[in-house]
């Protein structure tokens, strides 16, 4: 039956707006112990269900409060994450429809319940680690440049003159929250979309690629300094 769903979802022409580079961390994890939802594993998965963390958040969010208040193009994508997670294919998908779709979806959910927001972050980043190519243990975001390189390279683009005072603030914040980091309150209060659209404003998409990289190392980091 998922697999057929999935089929079925990942057949739609879907948008693609930018690469997958990872996904952002968080500060803390609170408990799924009061959890109503019984699960039990499907004959296809191939982890024990009490060890796959994301496959239970994405249920209990569509059995939630959370997933009635959302808006109809979220439900779809919250429904297709789920399906993605029975089969093991997340990366596959997030790759499918670009990053940026499910920055929004998080910044949605957040609005609604930010625990259950901060749950599918930690959790995502997990699965997508479990699933990384090259074997190395390593997220490829790791691999990475520090954030403040970018910041610093941006803050130097004759384009930020263009900007709003509001926004060359923020600008300023980002690059003092990386360099103390403590950037990642500064994220979750403007939200995801907020600081894509800032960087698209100044840079090509490649640069705004680059920087999603860098900010999803930066914010893992944070999470394991803070945790």
């Amino acid at each position: 039956m998922a697999e057929r769903v999935l089929a079925s979802l990942c057949s739609q022409d879907m948008e693609f707006k930018y690469l997958l580079c990872g996904l952002l961390g968080v500060v803390f994890l609170p408990s799924l112990a009061h959890s109503d939802v019984t699960l039990t594993t499907p004959s296809h998965h191939t982890k024990p269900i009490g060890e796959d963390h994301l496959l239970i958040v994405l249920t209990n969010m569509h059995h939630s409060h959370t997933y009635s208040h959302l808006g109809t193009n979220e439900k779809i994508m919250l429904v297709e994450l789920l399906a993605a997670a029975e089969v093991d294919a997340v990366t596959h998908y997030i790759d499918t429809v670009g990053f940026s779709k499910f920055l929004l979806l998080i910044d949605a959910i957040t609005k609604i319940n930010a625990t259950e927001a901060h749950l599918l972050e930690q959790y995502m980043i997990q699965e997508l680690n479990q699933e990384n190519p090259d074997g190395s243990g390593q997220s490829a975001v790791g691999r990475r440049r520090s954030l403040t390189d970018i910041l610093t390279k941006a803050h130097q683009n004759p384009a930020v003159q263009n900007l709003s005072a509001e926004d060359r603030a923020l600008l300023d914040e980002l690059l003092r929250a990386a360099e103390s980091h403590t950037l990642t309150p500064v994220i979750h209060r403007e939200g995801y979309a907020k600081i894509i659209q800032l960087f698209e404003d100044i840079g090509s998409q490649h640069e705004t690629h680059l920087f999603i990289t860098y900010l999803v190392n930066h914010m893992n980091e944070e999470a394991a300094m803070h945790g």
